[in-house]
């Protein structure tokens, strides 16, 4: 190791659960274990014993000292599909056929580098608060509201919630604002009593773009330009901001909560929602995008993704008959678990009709909120085409294998030419299929099944439209 660079220039912090993907030109891409992480670098666990005798030897050869490689962080709910290029600069073998691995990470652009000082902040943030482990989510606002300053009233309203605080949140009477004799504002009981003084949320009543701003998310004339593009594409400023890389859905949350002052709940296991799917009607659901979290003999939680109007939340209080406790959540988490949540379709309760029909198509790979995981776009048609979904084949995309877009959660955004015009939609993949035997040059070797997910109100029309001519030739395909 050089001398200069025993001069670490950032803290490194420990990282629970996190995956670091390595990939190499020529090679298959492999999962490690991610240790540390600084803004400069991170220490990552490479297991070659869960990879193939082939692909063991590849990745031998290939983790040297000076080594550039392509990879990608992941520890959520933090951390998701952040690309970056790294050098190696330390191989450590170890037993039972691990090595670890030193990365330095080259090229960082600014908005990387603010990005991981504030992944930095927030893992720090947490490990102070895990130190110590209040009882009561009531009880945590004394370690860093009590301080009164606004990094602290920030670190109190971005911290997820734990389940067991959730559970000893919904055992507490619902409480009100009051106002003491000082004219300062406090919490009353249902008897009238005040349970102490609260501090005053100095960002309510704000909005998004002015938060963010305060937070250094962004600078004010280019959360102002954000907020005259989103109006004119229809768009909230939050989901704007994401899809166009302005944002992270993390930032976006955190200025919520600061907005709003609710808890923010942790949605990156699908497990939490499951168990609760029969609560309230899926249609109800996705009109609002909530999903529930836990119940108890009195109460509700449920986690959005943007708050919900008061009347709303009366609404859904009286159509359980008990208190609803509302949390925020990242958008994208909330609209995975709506995904997994929705009703298993029945091929003979099949809701639309699908029709046979060759339309070119491009497509590109996306999150959830449909940002761009890579620039290319990829050539494709249909195969048969209905109001709630599609059939296509198209060229391979960039991730090699099907088994990678399911596991990363990834979505087509697709565009239909038909009629001289383009029909945006972004959708999800039920299935792919890769063929193995092409007959001719021609033919495209991935056949991916897909579920529309959302489209504008007037590109929705169109294709309503198109179908309805289609459905008007009668020529249709039956049901498998």
């Amino acid at each position: 190791m050089r001398n200069s660079d025993r001069l670490r220039t950032s803290v490194r912090l420990r990282i629970q659960k996190g995956q670091v993907f390595l990939r190499y030109s020529g090679a298959p891409t492999v999962v490690c274990v991610l240790l540390d992480l600084s803004e400069g670098g991170c220490r990552c666990l490479l297991p070659l014993t869960a990879l193939s005798a082939e692909d063991a030897e590849i990745w031998r050869r290939i983790i040297e000292a000076d080594r550039v490689l392509n990879i990608e962080l992941h520890f959520p709910p933090l951390v998701n599909d952040f690309p970056l290029e790294a050098e190696v600069r330390v191989v450590e073998p170890l037993p039972d056929r691990k090595v670890q691995v030193g990365l330095k990470f080259l090229n960082l652009q600014p908005e990387h580098k603010k990005e991981l000082s504030q992944i930095l902040l927030s893992v720090a943030v947490g490990k102070v608060r895990e130190a110590f482990k209040p009882d009561k989510a009531t009880q945590s606002g004394r370690y860093l509201v009590g301080a009164r300053t606004q990094a602290a009233q920030m670190a109190e309203q971005i911290t997820p919630v734990s389940p067991e605080q959730r559970q000893a949140m919904l055992q507490q009477p619902t409480q009100s604002a009051v106002t003491d004799d000082n004219g300062e504002k406090g919490t009353s009981r249902p008897d009238g009593k005040g349970t102490g003084l609260v501090w005053n949320n100095p960002f309510h009543g704000k909005r998004l773009g002015e938060v963010l701003v305060q937070m250094g998310v962004l600078a004010e004339d280019a959360a102002e330009d954000a907020a005259n593009h989103a109006r004119e594409v229809g768009q909230r400023l939050g989901r704007y901001l994401q899809q166009a890389g302005l944002a992270t859905p993390d930032e976006i949350c955190r200025a919520l909560a600061l907005q709003s002052g609710l808890p923010v709940a942790d949605l990156s296991s699908l497990d939490t929602i499951a168990p609760m799917s029969g609560i309230f009607p899926y249609s109800l659901m996705a009109g609002h995008e909530f999903v529930p979290l836990e119940e108890a003999k009195d109460a509700v939680c449920i986690a959005v993704a943007n708050p919900l109007p008061k009347g709303v939340v009366g609404e859904l209080s009286r159509l359980c008959s008990k208190r609803v406790e509302v949390f925020l959540a990242r958008e994208d988490h909330v609209l995975l678990a709506l995904d997994h949540l929705r009703p298993v379709e029945r091929h003979h309760e099949r809701r639309f009709s699908r029709f046979p029909v060759n339309m070119p198509v491009m497509f590109q790979l996306c999150n959830r909120l449909g940002r761009l995981h890579e620039i290319r776009c990829y050539l494709g048609r249909t195969l048969n085409v209905s109001q709630g979904g599609l059939k296509i084949e198209g060229e391979m995309p960039g991730v090699s294998k099907p088994d990678q877009i399911h596991r990363r959660g990834l979505c087509l955004r697709l565009t239909l030419k038909v009629d001289d015009r383009e029909i945006e939609m972004l959708c999800d993949p039920r299935f792919i299929r890769v063929r193995d035997d092409l007959k001719s040059e021609e033919e495209f070797p991935w056949v991916f099944g897909l579920r529309i997910l959302e489209m504008s109100a007037r590109d929705r029309e169109h294709y309503r439209d198109v179908c309805s001519r289609l459905e008007e030739t009668g020529v249709m395909e039956s049901a498998p």
